[in-house]
């Protein structure tokens, strides 16, 4: 017997087809002091396309995309996950830390933290920066670049690299 009832939404509320990605969604169908009804949990993912060899009906969740919070929207509407940017940051030498934080659909603000002992960087470094975020967000995005000396983490002790303050493309067309 099933304990959670687990959906894969579209940002309008209807579900999704296997191998497309969305919210995820639960109920769980045995907590009776405190239900949780349609709970979004956070996270994106996607029904996998094929069946479990096991012989049930139930399908499969296929991968699990991220956090809601880590996906950015460009200005076309489409959708970066913020994981692009650390496969594409994390190998700069010269970048102790960064942060990435999308404040509108069309303006995104990289805070970067150099390398102990490393003074300005130097424009061809800022430009590759550059680059980066404007390959996956679009060239009319406005990318404000910040050199500071310490990225705080948030309040869970956790360093985010990828912060997303538009939500949803229903949210950026506000």
């Amino acid at each position: 017997v099933p304990c959670q009832y687990v959906e894969i939404l579209r940002e309008d509320g209807s579900p999704t087809d296997p191998g497309e990605e969305g919210e995820i969604v639960i109920t769980n169908l045995i907590n009776h002091a405190m239900p949780l009804i349609r709970y979004r949990i956070g996270d994106t993912g996607l029904w996998a396309t094929q069946h479990c060899s096991c012989g049930r009906s139930w399908p499969l969740l296929g991968r699990i995309g991220g956090r809601v919070s880590d996906m950015f929207i460009t200005p076309g509407g489409d959708r970066v996950h913020g994981g692009y940017f650390m496969y594409r940051l994390e190998g700069e030498q010269w970048i102790r830390r960064f942060q990435i934080v999308q404040e509108a659909v069309d303006s995104v603000l990289v805070y970067l933290e150099p390398v102990c002992g490393m003074e300005e960087p130097g424009p061809e470094l800022v430009d590759r920066v550059t680059s980066v975020v404007r390959t996956a967000m679009g060239p009319e995005c406005s990318v404000d670049l910040k050199i500071v000396s310490h990225i705080d983490p948030a309040p869970s002790g956790k360093h985010l690299c990828t912060i997303s303050k538009v939500g949803s493309l229903k949210e950026a067309r506000r």
